[in-house]
């Protein structure tokens, strides 16, 4: 039997998008970094699971703690 990779999504950050989609961290100053990674625990999703981004943002809340802003929808594969 073959393994079905699943999927999820998850509202965050849209300013996060570089670092979680292309493990790209210099856009985000310290503060902000040690924020994300704090969601990212908080969430429980590895960082290397993410593997889009939507290309519409909308104001909101994101799914972690955290104070409404400009926020994205995330895919990220879930593992078992």
């Amino acid at each position: 039997m073959s393994a079905t990779t699943k999927f999820d999504t998850v509202d965050l950050y849209s300013h996060w998008a570089s670092a979680l989609i292309n493990n790209d961290w210099s856009g985000l100053d310290d503060e902000e970094a040690e924020e994300l990674k704090a969601a990212l625990v908080e969430l429980r999703i590895s960082p290397d699971n993410f593997v889009d981004v939507s290309g519409d943002t909308f104001f909101g809340t994101p799914d972690c703690a955290g104070l409404p802003g400009d926020i994205a929808t995330y895919t990220y594969r879930i593992e078992d």
